[in-house]
Parts: C-alpha cells; structure tokens; sequence
C-alpha cells in the first residue's frame, strides 16, 4: 500500500525493501547485472511510493529488462494510481556489448552489435502493457512528456549520457516529490555520476544507499543557467577536483568514501594519465571495507594501465557496442 511522502522517505531511510520484499515477487527471469537487493529496493519504491495521476517512472538504462521487472511488479502492487498503462518509460540501445561478462550473460548466441530487444520482450511478457519502450541511442533522446516520480539511472556510462540525463531528464522531476536512483554512484567508473551530485547538492538529499545505487529525494528546482552547464567542458580541472573532494569529505559512510575517493582518480587520469592517477590511487590509505572484495584498487590500477589515457578511454565508449 503507497504511503505518504514523509513516512515514506523515513521508510526508505531504514532499507524497509530488505524486511519487507521477498525475491519471488520481482526476480522473474531476467539476467541482470543488479544486486537481488538493488532490484528489492526498485520493487519496493514502485510499490510504495505514491505515485501523481500522470507522472512517470523512468527506467534509464535496462539491459535484459532485471529493473524495468523490478519496477513493472512493485507498480503492479501501487494502489495509489489506478491507470498503469505504459507509465514506465524504458531506454536503452538494445544491442549486445564486446564485453565478455556480458555476453556470457546475455547467451542466446549473441555478438557484439547484435540486437537484444527479443529478449527483453520475453522477460517482460508479462507485463509489457506497463512499459513504453525507447530503443536506440540515448544521445537523441526524448524525454517523457509527463514529469517524472521515480527516475532510475544505469546508462550514464560517459559524460555525453550524463548531460543527457541533466538536461532533458533532470527538468522532468518534481520538486518536493520525486525520486532518483543514481545506480553507479558507488562504483568507479563514471565519475562524472559522482560529480553531478555535488554539483547539485543542494537541491536533492541523500535517503539511502544500497550496494552500487545511491537514491535521493529531490528537493527543489534547479536554475536553468546549472542545468545548462556542460560539467565536462565548463568546468576547469581544479573546479572538477574540489567537487570530488567535497563528494569524499561528504560521502555520509566509509563505503562510499572509498568510492568517492577511487572515482576521483579517473578525474586525474582523464586529465593527466594512468601515471598520475595510479600515484593518487596508491596513496588512499583505505581499501573496500569488509565484506566486499579486497584489492579493489589493484583492479582499477589495471583498467587504469590497459587504457593508458583518455585517448584509450574514449575509443573503449566508442567502440563498446561495435561488432568485433
């Protein structure tokens, strides 16, 4: 049952999805790179948030369809909305990776550069009437037209994604109401999720983290002059910096410091380097926290090496879903 906005935030600072979920209600058949307990937290906030007469529930980035289930069986359960027709709006390209994790996931026979959208249908068979899907690259676009309750956040994997969900997404959500899920912010990837967030502090509060998903409440508009900002060119080096310093100091858990902390070595190696982005990883005094795996730096050092510079970085995105 959908629960008003206070009682449901302090709910979900207290991680109600893990006592209050059981996996069979959203796991379906899916392969999903998501943790059981991130797609426990998707279906719970679909089905506990109370949702307005005609806003969305956007799903950013969906791969096989793990979240856009999650979602699609927590809004089944909503009792706050009685129209579910086509309310989550699903992106994504579609197309199968030269990454071997995952291929190996996918199965199915796939390639680099082959279509995967067959195999999202299946698994959301069920539930199809639910979902408005957006194939194709993400660079062009649209957002809904409706605004946006929940806002789920797993493509920004380059900066030019990540102004997409600035610009045209970010306008969308409601002040006061909606809900963004930033599903690589504890991670190391994508740095520029991490600085996003400090760049925009001030309007959204941070309400929980779960693994790699950090979920915030939105709490008021953004000026349109920041919305408008390109993060990646009008920001200088050092201005970059001091955000993912203030990201570290301001990380709220040792986890998501060490996150903050490795993130900020792709800013330097972007702009100086493997060399000096390894020196900086060598010096974080700290590894993952237990339980979670140990020698996380050594692997990033390694990505860091392969890579070489940004040259190496940008051919890695540009070439991430050719075929071989």
């Amino acid at each position: 049952m959908a629960v008003e906005r206070d009682e449901f935030i302090r709910q979900m600072r207290c991680g109600a999805w893990n006592q209050e979920v059981v996996e069979s209600e959203f796991l379906g058949d899916a392969p999903t790179m998501l943790p059981v307990s991130e797609r426990r937290m998707l279906h719970w906030i679909a089905r506990e948030m109370s949702l307005t007469s005609d806003a969305t529930i956007v799903d950013a980035g969906c791969f096989l369809g793990g979240s856009t289930l999650a979602l699609a069986t927590g809004l089944a359960k909503n009792n706050s909305v009685t129209s579910k027709a086509q309310r989550i709006r699903t992106y994504d390209i579609f197309l199968a990776p030269r990454d071997q994790f995952s291929l190996e996931m996918i199965n199915h026979g796939r390639a680099p550069g082959d279509s995967v959208r067959d195999l999202f249908d299946k698994y959301l068979l069920n539930y199809r009437d639910m979902v408005s899907v957006h194939e194709g690259d993400f660079i062009v676009a649209d957002p809904p037209k409706p605004s946006i309750d929940i806002l789920f956040v797993d493509i920004t994997k380059t900066w030019g994604l990540n102004d997409i969900i600035i610009k045209r997404f970010f306008p969308k959500l409601i002040p006061g109401k909606s809900i963004l899920l930033q599903q690589d912010y504890n991670d190391h990837s994508c740095p520029w999720v991490n600085l996003t967030m400090e760049y925009f502090a001030e309007f959204f509060e941070v309400v929980a983290d779960d693994i790699a998903t950090r979920a915030y409440f939105f709490k008021s508009a953004i000026p349109e002059n920041m919305i408008r900002r390109s993060l990646k060119t009008e920001l200088s080096y050092d201005e970059k910096l001091s955000l993912m310093y203030s990201a570290i100091s301001n990380s709220g858990n040792p986890r998501t410091e060490f996150f903050n902390a490795v993130t900020t070595a792709w800013i330097i190696f972007e702009e100086q380097g493997a060399g000096p982005a390894v020196a900086y990883l060598e010096h974080i005094g700290t590894e993952l926290p237990e339980p979670w795996p140990s020698q996380y730096k050594n692997m990033v050092i390694g990505a860091m090496g392969y890579l070489g510079d940004v040259r190496g970085l940008t051919s890695y995105h540009d070439n991430f879903f050719v075929p071989r």
